[in-house]
């Protein structure tokens, strides 16, 4: 039971590397978020070869007791689908920005007005190609 937490410290630490981070920040996440998978699969292994074996041991003693798979149990499943599905999103939004990057076109790529030297108005304006001052003061 003690597997709990450190899965869930491991997947906050990959949320923490990939939230502000670049493309190494990002890989460096979901790698880390692999391995919080890989915690939560074994901790699902657990919980249900422990919580089934005594499941079955109340049922069969017929004393009025029922026992069940609770919330626990399909919300920590719910957490490792989840934690597997943003470790591929970090991923692939990762290598997705850098591939827009590297062939110049979309978001990070595109020329803007403001590159390009037309104005708000469609109409060219001058562009300057270096102040005139070298520092505020004069």
């Amino acid at each position: 039971m003690v597997l709990h937490p450190i899965a869930c410290a491991i997947a906050f630490l990959a949320f923490g590397l990939s939230l502000g981070a670049g493309v190494v920040g990002s890989v460096l996440g979901a790698l880390v978020a692999f391995v919080a998978w890989v915690v939560t699969v074994v901790v699902m292994a657990v919980d249900f070869s422990l919580f089934g074996t005594v499941k079955d041991h109340v049922n069969k003693q017929n004393k009025g007791s029922h026992a069940f798979y609770s919330v626990g149990m399909w919300t920590c499943l719910a957490a490792m689908v989840l934690l597997f599905l943003g470790m591929f999103i970090v991923l692939f939004t990762c290598f997705g920005a850098r591939k827009e990057k590297k062939s110049g076109s979309g978001r990070y790529g595109h020329k803007t007005n403001a590159d390009s030297g037309v104005g708000y108005d469609g109409y060219a304006t001058p562009r300057t190609t270096r102040r005139t001052r070298r520092n505020r003061w004069f």
